[in-house]
């Protein structure tokens, strides 16, 4: 008889007292699977099962020569998992519409992958502070440690169309407001709904921009006199990175008065939080014809005709408030095409409206606390 049929033989006899096994099954008992009664057939089922598994791996393991070559086995996992970013920020929706969640995720992304570093974890209660969002959201409160940035948003009625748009900024600051720890943006449906889906994503990473400190600590540090009429940025990595992109501090605007990188000034008190607008302003634009236009997301006015570029200004404005790490190759530049950036080593979208619109004065700021 040969190997083969030796082998069929075996596994058909095999089966036979199997069969001869499962038949007795009622005079045993099991727990949790396993045989507790002791006695010679319960010891004889547990042999035959397990010298036939022996038998069954054996002849396959022989078959595909896997223990016999070392090189099919490694301690390197077959896929290594992903690594979690240094600085995170986590978004709460605090509402039920979900409609935008993609959205803010999306713009969350845009800074998440910009920041690199740690920050220190935050324990609210141990600063007395029951809701790190003040009370924003009714029934629902937060005090838990926050690691990085802790973001709530909701989009909810508020007082209908072409009014208030919402709340949003920081609510805890860590000392010296050097950084966010936790803030909100709130929008109105309404005045939401009367958006594109490219308008919302502007305004929603805007929102998330000033949430991080951009323009709310700006009367902290950098821009201090900006309430009494001095628009004058006055820290210095912004503005390096302002000389860069090409936009020297000579730079005039279109109508010809020297602005070089400052503060908007077109509303007092309320206009505080921006860049001025013709800080970026394209004089290659032609509106009259198929050109490419480009603004900068953290100024005051978005327009249909250009792409609002999350640049390396407000990255050095991040880093300027003395908590966050920046990577440079993460922002858009002034000039790249609309839908790739080899920078990045993936395809990105830039940010482009469809619609004209001035952000200031139709957000309140909330209540901000900094942890000394």
């Amino acid at each position: 008889m040969n190997g083969s049929k030796l082998k069929l033989s075996f596994f058909l006899s095999l089966y036979i007292f199997s069969l001869s096994i499962n038949s007795l099954a009622d005079e045993l008992e099991f727990n949790k699977g396993r045989c507790i009664r002791t006695s010679a057939l319960c010891a004889g089922a547990s042999f035959a099962f397990i010298f036939g598994m022996i038998v069954v791996t054996k002849s396959k393991s022989a078959s595909h020569s896997y223990i016999d070559d070392p090189s099919q086995f490694s301690d390197e996992p077959t896929s290594k998992p992903s690594q979690e970013p240094s600085f995170m920020i986590k978004l709460m929706n605090m509402g039920i519409n979900h409609e935008y969640d993609t959205i803010f995720e999306d713009a969350k992304n845009r800074w998440e992958r910009m920041i690199t570093n740690d920050l220190e974890d935050i324990s609210p209660s141990e600063f007395g502070i029951t809701d790190v969002f003040h009370n924003l959201f009714e029934g629902r409160s937060y005090n838990e440690a926050i690691d990085d940035l802790m973001i709530a948003y909701s989009i909810e009625a508020i007082d209908g169309k072409h009014g208030l748009w919402g709340v949003s900024g920081p609510t805890i600051a860590r000392k010296n407001f050097s950084s966010a720890v936790a803030g909100v943006v709130i929008l109105d449906e309404l005045d939401l709904k009367s958006f594109s889906e490219e308008d919302a994503e502007a305004i929603v990473t805007q929102q998330i921009g000033h949430v991080l400190g951009i323009g709310t600590f700006w009367d902290h540090k950098c821009a201090t006199g900006c309430m009494v009429r001095d628009y004058t940025y006055n820290c210095s990595r912004a503005h390096e990175e302002y000389d860069k992109i090409g936009f020297t501090t000579d730079t005039y605007n279109y109508l010809d008065v020297n602005i070089g990188l400052s503060i908007e000034n077109e509303w007092e008190g309320e206009s505080c939080e921006f860049w001025e607008e013709t800080s970026f302003y394209n004089s290659s634009f032609d509106s009259s014809k198929d050109v490419i236009g480009y603004s900068e997301i953290m100024s005051a006015f978005f327009e249909s005709h250009k792409y609002q570029l999350l640049s390396s200004v407000s990255a050095g404005a991040l880093e300027d408030l003395g908590g966050y790490e920046i990577d440079y190759s993460q922002t858009d530049t002034f000039g790249q095409l609309p839908n790739q950036d080899e920078t990045h080593g993936f395809q990105t979208r830039l940010i482009k409206p469809t619609s004209t619109f001035v952000v200031f004065g139709r957000m309140l700021r909330p209540k901000l606390i900094e942890l000394k």
